[in-house]
């Protein structure tokens, strides 16, 4: 996962110099095929509309859109050389590697992280990270297929036809590996892990740039909540006219 993202992944890695960005490749394609859907309508509209009605299609496609921008386009997960910073709908987070204390997943990647300002008796502040969703059950499924296929194929293996070399019919697409989504989330989540840890194959952190303010940033994105709230805005308006 660390090194070649799969187009059919749902979180992928863009590998660039010193940052691995992470995010949900298949919530960027539904961003682009409502995107164009939407410009397309709207074009329409702006042609042949003409009454109210045309207004009000209009304004619902805005909101629909400024929804998809900031559920699907905008989150993502970026390891830099300073730390995590965690792009969610309406709120970013930065987290220094010093502060990160473990990565884990649940219904999404959580990044646990110290606080310095709250005592050797604070709890850990804990950041989900809506770029990386994962199941359990889904997993623990996957892993169920999997061992199957490979019982399968041992199976197989020992009832090969006569004359087939034993690696030839081993390498059938039985055993093929698990490139699921949840299996990815694992990956991310070790991977920055590893990271934070000093032991993986990017920057370790305590030779890599540190940020001169240790601690954790949160911060409402303003743009995301002005595409939202636009929109909503003129559909309502809009709506009373």
């Amino acid at each position: 996962m660390a090194a070649n993202p799969r187009a059919s992944g749902q979180a992928s890695p863009e590998r660039s110099t010193g940052s691995q960005t992470f995010r949900s490749v298949a919530a960027v394609i539904a961003w682009w095929l409502w995107a164009l859907f939407a410009l397309g309508n709207l074009i329409d509209l702006a042609v042949q509309g003409r009454d109210h009605l045309a207004l009000v299609a209009a304004a619902i496609l805005l909101t629909v859109t400024g929804v998809a921008y900031v559920t699907a386009l905008r989150p993502r997960v970026i390891a830099s050389e300073e730390g995590i910073a965690i792009v969610n709908p309406l709120r970013d987070h930065r987290v220094p590697w010093v502060l990160v204390e473990q990565v884990d997943l649940a219904s999404l990647l959580r990044v646990r992280c110290r606080r310095p300002d709250a005592g050797e008796s604070g709890r850990d502040k804990v950041i989900s990270a809506w770029a990386v969703p994962y199941s359990r059950r889904r997993q623990m499924t996957s892993e169920l297929r999997a061992r199957r296929r490979l019982g399968r194929a041992a199976r197989d293996a020992g009832n090969r036809p006569f004359g087939v070399p034993d690696p030839i019919y081993r390498a059938r697409p039985s055993a093929a590996p698990d490139t699921s989504p949840e299996s990815d989330a694992i990956r991310i989540a070790r991977l920055l892990n590893e990271r934070a840890a000093g032991i993986g194959p990017a920057t370790p952190p305590a030779e890599a740039k540190q940020p001169t303010d240790l601690r954790v940033v949160s911060t409402w994105s303003w743009p995301a909540i002005a595409a939202l709230a636009a929109p909503a805005l003129m559909l309502l308006i809009v709506a009373l006219v």
